[in-house]
């Protein structure tokens, strides 16, 4: 095709891999938080068991002097419920209960306080890109991370699918947990594994009991105004011990908080609102057969973006919480996702039949007139609009054996048929009317399946020592049209590229137990990510810029832990350091003002982890955790305009989160207060001298919350305060206006909220 103007370079990130080879979007960069410690929930822990409100048990027996345990947890990567501390991997469980108490509302809420996380945000919950222990580029091609619902994969894997800046921020109410796993999960999961695995837990529908209960949550928010969360759920017992119903539903209403100025500036412009349900049913129809269906529903919606317009000495260009817009920017999104388990007890080993249907639906208008705009100055408004949809069908077939005494094993395999669909068009408007000329539109069919095997054997060598190797192997193959026509694109344009590739991932962990609350661990495992056909892009001279397709990237990742119930079981830690070493880089390569993927550069990093908790009394809970994570190229990645020795972008090198909580009784009722402190690093939004992704550097801050709450045996009162201080700490920041003269659009930590909540349980 004939080379675009440079002002369609940076299109959102959702929307980086375009048919005409457009540059990327502008990044996309939050700091890590860290949550300090695995939190015990009753599902995982017996000693962590909750009433029917939510309030740990040990809230209600202050006196008592019973050790606490570890949490025991269904850990993603072995199938089985072990102890955290026997799991050869860092494993973290985050209390739903919890968040919901501390006021968390989407999945950067969610996450902020796990160590070597992040959610790089792009001003709504709905849009953004998740990332573990560094393993991102700024400008993901595909997500590095896996997340799921219960079994179902709902990261989809085509690279113009969206996967790697829509992660889906699921709705709290009546989830069991969240778990995250770090390091490759490749043996099972495969390409959408590399970095880690983001787990959401739901509750499994009682066959025995009648439960209710009704939540609201009311906040009021500096510089905004009145928020508002109300759900509930129902189970349903529908035959005693053979079938059980629960369904549950919620609505949450954002006020928002940003101001704008401009021809479409108003006050509290990002506000919005999510709705969601989910209905799941269980049958036992005889003692070995187990039959779980899940229907999950939800719908996102914001008027705009919550970012601010920063200069690059971080000053607010507009103001305090303010930007300037000439359009609206919507954001819309809704996803469903139908999934259906069966097991059979085999005696020997455990059949597992798991089948997911999804479909996703995404839309966002960017207003480019300030940037572009003086380029084509006949135009009154120019706006891009881009549509993501896709539909993926998942089918996983598992035996997991029986604990035996010499060996432990599983197999499966696992197929996945993804068709999606990038819509994108450049809307533009006349000063006095008319129909605008078309400058640009383009439509991006695209398909991608795969299908492999996995499989993994643990050898108890002895009876302090486990040693496992697993092995998964993958095709993949995947077609894509682009589609295009207007004054930019050179015409009407369509062509169709088609690429296939394979793949093998490793695991090998070797687990001692020096004695029964003490275990040491080494763990190495590879991950990769499919390579997929390119954007077809073509020189002045009408050559071929780029090739058809582009390759895999793979990483390695080596790991060592120590884990331990110390003092009689009042300290629980965990540590781990570990090396990761990331081959041929997917990365965007910009030639005349467009773009496509390339294989260029490699990457190191290097980084420690301590989760550690301390339990001095039944009364006090204190715990405290850290990350240390030094990401750099080795090699210059010319895509990114990025030399060796450069530092990734979006990872703080150190970060930091502590808690303390004080569980009383106050006239026969079980009480809490508690406070949390997170700190974050400096981080860099992209890299010196870049244009496909400009630096911003984003300083270093500390949020601070507080929480307190009792419970009146069915009603159960929750307070709190986060971001107590009113901070502005830079959380991520778009860059890919300042080549143009443009800001940063940055988002901010959300200013001062306070709010209640109430339950109420039958």
């Amino acid at each position: 095709m004939t080379p675009t103007r440079p002002f369609v370079r940076h299109l959102p990130s959702p929307f980086r891999r375009v048919g005409l080879g457009m540059l990327l979007a502008p990044a996309l960069v939050l700091a890590s938080g860290a949550r300090a410690q695995s939190v015990r929930t009753p599902e995982t822990d017996p000693s962590a068991s909750q009433n029917s409100s939510g309030t740990p048990a040990a809230v209600k027996g202050v006196q008592a002097n019973a050790p606490e345990r570890l949490n025991s947890v269904e850990v993603i990567a072995t199938r089985r419920n072990e102890p955290v501390r026997e799991v050869p991997m860092q494993v973290n469980t985050i209390s739903t209960t919890d968040l919901q108490r501390d006021g968390a509302t989407n999945l950067r809420d969610y996450l902020d306080m796990q160590p070597g996380v992040n959610v790089n945000s792009a001003g709504s919950p709905a849009y953004g890109d998740v990332s573990i222990r560094g393993v991102t580029t700024g400008a993901q091609i595909t997500s590095t991370v896996g997340i799921y619902i219960d079994d179902a994969a709902v990261t989809t894997s085509g690279a113009f699918a969206g996967g790697a800046a829509l992660p889906l921020s699921l709705g709290l109410l009546d989830l069991k947990r969240i778990e995250v796993l770090r390091g490759p999960q490749g043996t099972l999961y495969g390409a959408g594994a590399m970095g880690g695995v983001l787990k959401y837990v739901t509750n499994t529908p009682s066959t025995d009991t009648f439960s209710t209960a009704l939540t609201t949550t009311l906040s009021d928010t500096s510089h905004g105004s009145f928020n508002g969360t109300y759900g509930g759920y129902v189970n349903v017992p529908l035959r005693d011990g053979v079938a059980g119903l629960r369904v549950s539903v919620f609505h949450d209403e954002q006020a928002g908080y940003i101001d704008a100025v401009g021809a479409a500036g108003g006050n509290r412009v990002d506000r919005g609102h999510t709705d969601g349900g989910r209905a799941s049913v269980v049958l036992y129809p005889t003692d070995h057969l187990t039959i779980r269906l899940t229907g999950n529903t939800q719908t996102l919606q914001r008027d705009g973006r919550n970012v601010v317009a920063y200069d690059t000495s971080g000053k607010a260009i507009y103001g305090d919480l303010t930007q300037s817009i000439t359009v609206r920017e919507p954001t819309n999104q809704r996803f469903n996702l139908l999934s259906a388990d069966v097991e059979y007890d085999l005696g020997f080993a455990r059949l597992n039949s798991i089948t997911s249907q999804q479909s996703s639906n995404f839309y966002q208008r960017v207003d480019y007139t300030p940037y572009y705009g003086p380029l084509l100055p006949f135009l009154k408004t120019i706006a891009f609009d881009g549509d993501i949809y896709s539909t993926k069908l998942t089918q996983e077939f598992r035996v997991t054996s029986s604990l035996g005494k010499n060996f432990d094993w599983l197999g499966g395999v696992f197929f996945t048929h993804e068709q999606a669909g990038n819509t994108q068009t450049l809307a533009s408007t006349l000063p006095n009317g008319g129909t605008p000329p078309d400058l640009f539109t383009a439509y991006l069919p695209n398909r991608y399946q795969e299908i492999a095997a996995y499989g993994d054997v643990t050898w108890h060598a002895l009876p302090a020592l486990a040693i496992t190797a697993g092995l998964r192997g993958a095709r993949n193959q995947q077609r894509f049209t682009q589609n295009s026509s207007g004054l930019i694109a050179g015409g009407t344009t369509s062509t169709t590229t088609t690429s296939t590739d394979s793949s093998k991932t490793y695991l090998g962990t070797a687990s001692y137990a020096i004695d029964a609350r003490n275990n040491v661990y080494f763990r190495t495992a590879s991950g990769y990510r499919p390579g997929g056909p390119n954007d077809v892009i073509f020189t002045a001279g009408g050559q071929s810029a780029i090739p058809a397709t582009y390759q895999p990237d793979r990483l390695t990742s080596y790991e060592v832990g120590y884990k331990a119930d110390l003092f009689d079981n009042q300290v629980s830690f965990q540590a781990a350091a570990y090396q990761i070493n990331w081959h041929n880089l997917q990365q965007a390569y910009a030639i005349n003002g467009v773009s496509g993927v390339i294989n260029a550069s490699n990457a190191r990093i290097r980084g420690g982890e301590l989760v550690a908790s301390y339990r001095p009394t039944n009364q006090w809970e204190l715990s405290v955790s850290t990350s240390l994570i030094d990401a750099l190229l080795t090699k210059d990645a010319p895509g990114l305009g990025a030399v060796a020795g450069e530092r990734l972008p979006n990872t703080a090198r150190f970060s930091a989160a502590a808690s303390a909580r004080y569980l009383f009784a106050f006239q026969g009722y079980a009480g809490y207060g508690g406070v949390s402190e997170r700190s974050v690093g400096t981080r860099n939004a992209g890299f010196e001298g870049s244009n496909t992704l400009p630096n911003y550097r984003l300083a270093d801050y500390a949020v601070t919350d507080l929480q307190a709450g009792i419970d009146l045996k069915r009603v159960q009162v929750g307070v709190f305060v986060r971001n107590v201080f009113n901070r502005r700490g830079q959380a991520s920041a778009q860059t890919g206006f300042l080549p143009l003269g443009g800001p940063a659009l940055v988002t901010v930590e959300q200013p001062v909220t306070a709010g209640v909540t109430l339950s109420a349980s039958y």
